[in-house]
């Protein structure tokens, strides 16, 4: 992993935000299992899942961008899809 993709990944698993925490692992956990691109909107539906209380808060939004989020790990393509930067990113 480069220097910068590792300095990414610490500033997420150090981020002193438990839930922003949570929610970048959560967003690049789903990346790395999909065959496809997600759109934002689908990472989004996606993190308003309480799988522990089967519940869905559709009105939950997240409380930043996924670069915001990610930083340069990810970018932004047409049509709102998040893709990886590299595919070393994922590594």
């Amino acid at each position: 992993m480069t220097c910068r993709y590792a300095r990414n990944m610490n500033r997420i698993q150090t981020n002193p935000r438990e839930n922003e925490r949570e929610i970048g692992r959560k967003i690049l956990s789903l990346m790395i299992c999909c065959r496809r691109p997600l759109r934002w909107r689908e990472l989004q539906s996606a993190i308003s899942i309480n799988l522990a209380d089967r519940d869905l808060d559709s009105a939950r939004r997240l409380p930043m961008h996924v670069k915001d989020i990610c930083g340069s790990l990810v970018e932004v393509l047409a049509g709102d899809r998040v893709e990886f930067v590299h595919i070393t990113a994922s590594l």
